[in-house]
């Protein structure tokens, strides 16, 4: 199976006011998915494509939805300027996000030797702090 096969499934909540409704009591509390074996709603879940390995797929899980999940709750509109503060772990997944869902993106990054990188991520621009981003017209 490959991602062109996959459907997309609704994201589950990431606040846990909003997930506690939804869940049935069991008796117990498990947190965390740290393990060999995990219980999880099958429809919240999703299938790994037999050309993506574990290691490929684990960082779109955890960092990627993390990332998603702030986008969707700041909920920016089409065309606004979006700007992504820190582009490593979590940055660097955050600037491809935002650039493909169609904002313009800035990248804020004190480090010079990453431009090149940034730039192939998809910021439109990149400035080294906040006076810098106000400089550029801010964010919305």
């Amino acid at each position: 199976m490959d991602s062109v096969h996959l459907r997309t499934l609704p994201m589950v909540p990431a606040r846990s006011q909003d997930v506690l409704p939804l869940s049935e009591g069991h008796g117990g509390v498990a947190q965390g998915g740290h393990a060999e074996y995990m219980l999880m709603n099958s429809d919240v879940t999703y299938l790994i494509p037999d050309k993506v390995s574990y290691e490929q797929a684990a960082p779109i899980f955890c960092a990627g939805y993390t990332v998603y999940s702030g986008l969707r709750w700041a909920d920016p509109q089409p065309h606004e300027r979006v700007a992504v503060l820190g582009i490593g772990g979590l940055g660097h997944l955050a600037v491809q996000y935002a650039k493909a869902a169609g904002f313009e993106t800035i990248a804020i990054s004190h480090s010079p030797d990453k431009d090149k990188m940034i730039r192939e991520l998809g910021a439109d621009e990149i400035v080294r702090d906040g006076k810098s981003l106000s400089a550029a017209g801010g964010a919305d």
